[in-house]
């Protein structure tokens, strides 16, 4: 081949590819610091653990105890000790006194059939655990037939009150797309049944799924009407099988939980894999959220100030290709110093780790450029010097 032609072959494949290199995608974000949004609630940081897990327990304010462990007390003769119990009594004690509220699931699929045996059982079991636990969840979980989970609910809702007549129930603590909410609050209202709370499960597969579910189930409890107003509850929510994009999904669903009046959200990190980075990720939002508004749907945040820092976290669809944020702050002071950091949110128990750093001069609005990797979770600090 003739060096004039090799020339023209080079230079064909190097336009090529040019032409399918992939630019980024430009969002445009918009944040105004000078209004606040409400309060960031602490109910989001609760967890439901079945195994070990990676999630750390510094701040969070509830667990959900496993109700394998009930399960295996029961094993045991009732009024009697045993493995069993020192296991569930040990997860007990280790949550109160790290500072958590504990939820204990009773599990009605694991019910004996005669109905005296489960009604000694559940009394028993809330009589050695009244002082330490908060809420005690009577799940359906597991139970196919509701005419079966709703006289196991009465008879164990009861059997509850004999054991300590202060103790707060509820249910049915089941997932959330069941048919089963509104018989269940009907029932209970009904039968002037105890109703402390309404307690169901998430599996997302879209981040607006907690939203969704928390208004499915407020729409059923106003239906009902009961006299007096239970509190609603998560028990367990966590990715569904098969879900792909954990970072989207996680941090979208725990944005949608704060848009909600929840008493307790309890992550199952087992069936959360980027579970723990996400809680490292909102740890380090500020008090108080301010509004966002984002020009891509594949993109998603939260937005918070602590005092006058501005505290923004980021994440993105991850099949979104590149994209590069546009940022306009406004509310800034103009002329005041600035200190800004772009900081990625690592797996694992690493801490967050800045990778931009520099120091400003606010102007109104404030405007920076920076990309949003996929993968991750990006924090943007903007703290007074």
């Amino acid at each position: 081949m003739s060096n004039s032609r090799l020339a023209i072959v080079v230079g064909l494949i190097l336009t090529a590819g040019l032409c399918v290199e992939v630019s980024a995608r430009t969002v445009s974000i918009e944040v105004d610091s000078r209004k606040g949004v409400g309060l960031i609630p602490a109910f989001w940081r609760g967890v439901a653990p079945s195994g070990p897990d990676d999630i750390s327990r510094d701040r969070v304010t509830w667990e959900r105890i496993d109700p394998t462990l009930v399960v295996a007390s029961w094993q045991e003769r009732i009024g009697g000790g045993g493995p069993g119990w020192f296991t569930l009594n040990k997860a007990i004690d280790r949550a109160r006194a790290e500072g958590r509220r504990v939820i204990l699931t009773i599990p009605v699929a694991a019910a004996p059939n005669e109905d005296d045996v489960w009604r000694k059982r559940v009394s028993d079991t809330v009589k050695r655990t009244f002082e330490l636990v908060d809420r005690y969840e009577l799940s359906a979980d597991g139970v196919e037939d509701i005419g079966r989970f709703l006289r196991y609910y009465e008879s164990g809702a009861w059997a509850a009150y004999q054991g300590h007549h202060k103790a707060v129930i509820g249910g049915p603590g089941a997932d959330w797309k069941r048919d089963l909410i509104h018989p269940f609050i009907r029932h209970c209202v009904e039968r002037s049944l105890p109703l402390g709370f309404v307690s169901w499960h998430v599996a997302v597969t879209n981040v607006a799924d907690p939203l969704d579910a928390y208004h499915r189930v407020e729409s059923a409890i106003d239906a009902v009407a009961p006299s007096s107003r239970p509190e609603a509850l998560v028990s367990k929510w966590g990715l569904a099988d098969g879900a792909a994009d954990p970072v989207y999904l996680t941090c979208g669903a725990l944005r949608y939980l704060l848009g909600t009046e929840l008493a307790a959200a309890c992550i199952d990190p087992g069936t959360s894999p980027w579970g723990a980075p996400a809680f490292k990720a909102f740890n380090e939002l500020g008090s108080v959220q301010i509004p966002m508004t984002v020009s891509h749907e594949g993109v998603g945040g939260v937005a918070s100030m602590e005092g006058d820092a501005v505290l923004l976290l980021l994440w993105r669809k991850h099949d979104t290709g590149p994209i590069e944020a546009n940022l306009s702050l406004s509310g800034m002071r103009w002329g005041r110093a600035y200190d800004y950091e772009r900081v990625m949110i690592q797996t694992g128990k690493a801490p967050p780790r800045a990778i931009e750093k520099q120091s400003l001069r606010a102007v109104d609005p404030l405007e920076l450029t920076f990309p949003i990797p996929a993968g991750r979770a990006t924090l943007i600090r903007i703290v007074p010097e």
